[in-house]
């Protein structure tokens, strides 16, 4: 077979990377000046013909519309050398007039036509017969539309003259080819599901109209291919240099089919060029439901060769990440909206592509498109921690990253973190340099100014240390290697200042000036489930003195999930049909002027802050003076945080017991001590704490449980009457009649609710109470422990 091609066509061929066998299985042979005029018309020309094949391996013939038509040998001739036209064009390729559009398909690649396995589609023969020679299945087109057919020969009996008309009579098994206008052989392939590559020569020199016109030709045969099912992607193959064309068959004379298939899994639905001038010229005309749906799938793919789409996996939020901006944007919006969200992908949408609110149709298909294919990834709202680092938003496009070396400024998505959008409303540069020195201390300044009342445990020096102390570690370390932040409760009289002071707080990280984060009392479950999601990471309900029993039960519930980094169901926000499980990452705070939450469990895991009024002290530019000061604020915190990991790299040690159901807290408490004081006299006040705080917890919980406060009063009474010691049964306690007398309001209903809450509150009931569970056989006693016990 070989021995039919001239030399120099036979060298073109290996040029491109083509075996001698895959040569000859191609059927080619050079043709005389004669040959090529009398197929192709072509005067003057000589080259070398390429056979096509069907899908039984024979020579492919174009048949017309019609079955009976006379058919047409399809072949290509590959003039060599080429021919340059009277216009300066020129052509390297030619075929038999009327003779349609078909494709290059190989039997090896005709072999998959009803499988799922992966086909590439490249322009030329030369480049899709290397490509199956390596093991890739590809079809080749005649040029980068040559998938198109947009003329059809008939015969004369199905054309009928009219007076000023013309009718044509198809037959219905035809009527898709014609509705379709592709090359036949597209339709005998089965797309859906399978993925697609297209893959065009890369020519950095060609001219941007004729670049463009590659670009828009690979868009609009992909949008085809994912109208048909098709998974579809384009690979842009790699060049060197820049004035270097590459095509398929380049590619694969310097690299394996593996380190193509590499190359493809980074690919991307193809754009198209000029895409905000296309969409609006397809937005101001009459649109069909294929226009809409074309302008969506150009719209996304858009969107991701300038970033990255992603999912929530807990809540039903999307994201897209601008991979310049290094912004990540909020993908929900609602459709019907006079106005889009502020720092939404639709005020994004609008600005890239001017599309509107009024371009409702259109917005719902990209928010439907834009759902399809994307990564999971939990973004963070302004802190993250890990081992042995701290991320804190510095904003929309940048974080600092603390670790025991320092501090360093890096652009969001570094280190795979993301921070969400709008936490940060001005931001802040700190003073790096005085990271490395130890912190100022200048949150014991701000305590020291704060109007605080005796604390029923705590010395005042040990309850200002303490506030310092969570200044430093809240709400940046939460969850770091498992700390369990408490929830802190300010408690005092109105015009003391409390809420001034967790304002500071939140205003040194966001810089917002308004009471944006300062919340009240939540109108329902939904209400303060929503709050926790967009909590910058301490969320502060600002006077909130008592909740609707149903609420606080909630509340309560997943306040104490909140603090151990449990995960909390919600109802999907805008539905009650779904409920989503997340992990909240925030810590929180309440002031008020009285305990809202009574359940154990959580005021276990909580510290109570003392305020009284300042008693014509206030001072109404406190907050404002210290605002002017957030650099030095943030910075001394980052600085502390720095030292806090370098101690901790050497003191913290895992699985260390502690006496609080806060998990690391001592820990914590104690390096952060030594991170804000080498002298070691805060340790020493710290130390003190740690030894008082089982007590605050405990007292605490008395105080805003009742069934706890009556158990106690009960073991007070047995105590005196019967001593220490003896043991009481269940029916011993729930003397109805005794409480009563006393008072009280009864916990209890029955017998059966007191064990309940007998069994669930064991250790408290034993702190606080006074009685210690004993089991005799089947039946349960309560011991009475001495006074200096309980």
């Amino acid at each position: 077979m070989l021995s039919r091609i001239a030399p120099a066509h036979l060298q073109n061929l290996r040029d491109s990377g083509l075996s001698d066998e895959t040569i000859a299985r191609m059927g080619i042979r050079s043709l005389s000046i004669e040959e090529v005029e009398k197929l192709t018309g072509w005067k003057n020309a000589v080259g070398y013909l390429i056979p096509y094949f069907d899908r039984h391996g024979k020579p492919l013939t174009d048949k017309g519309l019609e079955e009976d038509a006379e058919p047409i040998p399809f072949v290509r001739v590959r003039l060599f050398p080429p021919i340059t036209t009277p216009d300066g064009d020129t052509v390297r390729y030619v075929q038999p007039k009327y003779a349609g559009t078909h494709l290059y398909v190989l039997p090896e690649v005709w072999s998959v036509a009803n499988t799922l396995e992966p086909i590439v589609i490249t322009e030329g023969e030369k480049k899709a017969a290397k490509s199956v020679q390596e093991g890739i299945p590809t079809i080749g087109l005649g040029g980068v539309d040559n998938w198109k057919r947009q003329q059809y020969r008939l015969l004369p009996t199905s054309v009928k003259q009219l007076d000023k008309e013309v009718l044509v009579s198809i037959k219905p098994e035809n009527i898709r080819r014609v509705e379709e206008h592709v090359a036949p052989e597209l339709l005998e392939f089965r797309w859906s599901g399978r993925k697609v590559y297209i893959v065009f020569d890369n020519d950095p020199m060609a001219k941007l109209s004729s670049r463009e016109n590659v670009q828009r030709a690979a868009f609009e045969l992909a949008l085809w291919l994912h109208r048909h099912g098709a998974e579809v992607y384009q690979v842009v193959l790699p060049s060197d240099r820049p004035d270097k064309k590459v095509g398929l068959d380049d590619f694969l004379l310097e690299h394996s089919a593996d380190e193509f298939w590499e190359l493809a899994d980074a690919a991307l639905f193809p754009t198209i060029p000029n895409l905000r001038s296309w969409l609006q010229l397809l937005l101001d005309r009459k649109k069909s439901r294929s226009d809409i749906l074309a302008a969506a799938k150009a719209t996304v793919a858009d969107l991701d060769h300038r970033g990255k789409r992603y999912k929530h996996p807990e809540l039903p939020e999307y994201y897209f990440f601008d991979n310049e901006e290094y912004s990540l944007y909020d993908a929900e919006w609602k459709v019907d909206s006079a106005e889009f969200p502020e720092k939404s992908l639709a005020q994004y949408l609008k600005r890239v592509y001017e599309i509107g609110t009024s371009d409702k149709e259109l917005l719902k298909r990209v928010a439907d498109e834009f759902r399809q294919g994307v990564e999971l990834v939990t973004p963070h709202n302004l802190f993250f921690a890990r081992e042995n680092v701290v991320y804190v938003a510095k904003s929309d496009s940048e974080f600092y990253k603390v670790t025991p070396l320092g501090v360093e400024v890096r652009p969001n998505g570094t280190d795979s973190v993301l921070f969400k959008r709008g936490f940060i409303t001005e931001e802040c540069e700190i003073d790096l340099d005085a990271v490395g020195m130890r912190p100022r201390r200048l949150w014991r300044e701000v305590v020291n100014q704060l109007s605080l009342d005796t604390h029923p445990v705590l010395t005042d020096e040990e309850q200002r240390t303490l506030l310092e102390l969570l200044c430093y570690l809240t709400p940046i370390f939460r969850n770091w290697r498992g700390l369990q932040l408490p929830l802190e409760l300010a408690i005092g009289e109105r015009g003391s200042g409390k809420t001034d002071f967790y304002r500071l707080r939140i205003f040194t990280f966001t810089g917002d000036y308004s009471d944006k984060w300062l919340k009240g009392q939540p109108s329902d479950k939904r209400d303060f489930e929503a709050m926790l999601v967009n909590s910058p990471g301490l969320l502060i309900l600002d006077n909130v003195d008592s909740l609707p029993p149903e609420l606080r039960k909630a509340v309560e519930v997943s306040l104490a999930r909140i603090v151990t980094g449990g995960v909390i169901e919600m109802r999907t926000l805008y539905t009650t049909a779904s409920v989503s499980r997340f992990h909240p990452e925030t810590c929180v705070a309440i002031t008020g002027i009285a305990v809202p939450v009574k359940e154990s469990d959580v005021l276990q895991r909580s510290i109570r802050l003392y305020f009284k009024a300042l008693e014509g002290r206030y001072d109404p530019d406190w907050f404002y003076n210290w605002s002017r000061r957030r650099k030095e604020l943030l910075t001394d915190i980052l600085s502390a945080a720095c030292w806090f990991l370098q101690i901790a790299d050497k003191r913290w040690k895992a699985g260390e017991r502690s006496q609080l159901r806060l998990s690391g807290l001592e820990r914590a408490l104690r390096i952060m001590a030594e991170a804000l004081d080498k002298s070691g006299e805060m340790l020493k006040v710290t130390e003190s704490i740690i030894r008082k705080l089982p007590r605050t917890f405990y007292a605490e919980a008395e105080q805003a449980d009742n069934a706890l406060s009556t158990l106690r009063d009960i073991a007070d009474y047995y105590r005196q009457e019967k001593g220490v010691g003896h043991r009481l049964s269940a029916e011993d306690i729930c003397m109805r009649a005794w409480v009563e007398l006393n008072g009280k309001e009864y916990p209890f209903e029955n017998g059966k609710r007191l064990g309940w809450f007998l069994s669930k509150h064991r250790t408290d009931v034993e702190k606080i109470a006074g009685l210690k569970l004993v089991s005799l056989g089947n039946r349960n006693l309560y011991e009475i422990l001495p006074k200096s016990e309980s």
